[in-house]
């Protein structure tokens, strides 16, 4: 809405470049907005400020909010209920739970998680820089995996910088100037000099999925249901795809006369989120392993590939679309302020 791009920046260039040294390297492609008919791929906004904008819409809408941490679940009934941190205890109809990759409520729905790890740690933090972004979002693809910087107001980035684990314990030492330099040598100077506004922060990468999206009335959100590596601008899209179809999913059901919290209600979420979840997972995955690999043919055929979305305006098309599916935080909202009244 006209609050996100108050306080946002519009992207509205996608860049690809191939930043290694390898002797095999992919040619550089741009995607542009314009190209599917659109203003701009998205808005990227400070957390603080996004933060703020959600919490006016959840406060305009019928939503009830409780400030406090789940202590526990009781999932027996047909209406899951919890225990709030201040000892105020909920029923409801259904738990939509975003609750991250630990996820305590889909502990206590019993969902088992396929995990597994990479031998890289994620460097993030915001940059200022000396070269306007010019709204372009930039992933640079090197041997340990995506170097992106996304656009923030004024000549200032967001970054998230995947390194070989004892590199990225050396750059979490360094001072915030040579830390600085060190990013300005490996982004390949795209956008200038750059300088950090705070420590990076350090995320060891890894991957999950859960065995269900659904199970005794808790419905899985974003990380609590899915996580991976941060290349290709997928996990957001989806995290937000998850919250749209449990909304509607449940709506739904009520709608119909049925239990959210049933087996077979928690079977058709799960069913209807799969192939999406699982599409973007092996697709990232293969992406992200593909920059890590010594094998000259690997090499080859990502360097076709992404040579053939630049020569190839439907499949370039193809790719944007593919990765933009429409979502809309207020019709979300909405839907679920509809599903709360009609439960």
């Amino acid at each position: 809405g006209q609050e996100m791009a108050d306080i946002g920046v519009p992207l509205m260039t996608m860049r690809l470049i191939d930043g290694s040294r390898r002797l095999i390297r992919a040619a550089s492609v741009s995607f542009e907005a314009h190209e599917i008919d659109r203003s701009f791929f998205g808005i990227n906004c400070p957390n603080v400020l996004l933060n703020q904008v959600l919490h006016s819409a959840v406060a305009s809408s019928d939503i009830e909010r409780h400030a406090f941490k789940v202590a526990d679940y009781r999932l027996d009934g047909s209406n899951p209920a919890v225990t709030l941190s201040n000892g105020a205890q909920l029923s409801a109809r259904a738990i939509l739970a975003a609750d991250g990759r630990h996820s305590p409520a889909r502990q206590a729905a019993g969902v088992s998680v396929r995990r597994w790890s990479y031998p890289q740690t994620a460097a993030v933090g915001v940059v200022a820089h000396s070269r306007p972004h010019e709204n372009i979002s930039t992933e640079l693809h090197t041997e340990t995996g995506p170097f992106t910087f996304v656009p923030m107001p004024g000549q200032r980035s967001s970054f998230v910088c995947a390194l070989a684990p004892e590199v990225a314990a050396s750059l979490g030492a360094m001072t915030l100037q040579e830390a600085g330099a060190f990013l300005e040598a490996r982004s390949l100077h795209v956008l200038g000099n750059l300088s950090l506004e705070a420590p990076v922060q350090l995320w060891p990468l890894e991957g999950l999925v859960a065995s269900a999206f659904a199970a005794r009335g808790v419905f899985l959100i974003g990380e609590a249901a899915h996580a991976f590596p941060p290349i290709g601008a997928q996990g957001l899209n989806l995290s937000v795809r998850d919250g749209q179809s449990a909304v509607e999913v449940v709506a739904g059901a009520l709608k119909a006369g049925e239990v959210p919290g049933s087996a077979a209600v928690a079977a058709r979420f799960t069913a209807g989120r799969r192939a999406d979840v699982w599409a973007r997972t092996y697709g990232v995955d293969a992406l992200n392993r593909s920059l890590l690999s010594n094998n000259p043919l690997v090499h080859i055929g990502r360097a076709m590939a992404i040579g053939a979305a630049q020569i190839s305006p439907g499949i370039k098309r193809s790719l944007m679309a593919a990765g933009l599916e429409p979502f809309g935080l207020r019709s979300m909202l909405g839907g679920l302020s509809g599903a709360v009244k009609r439960g």
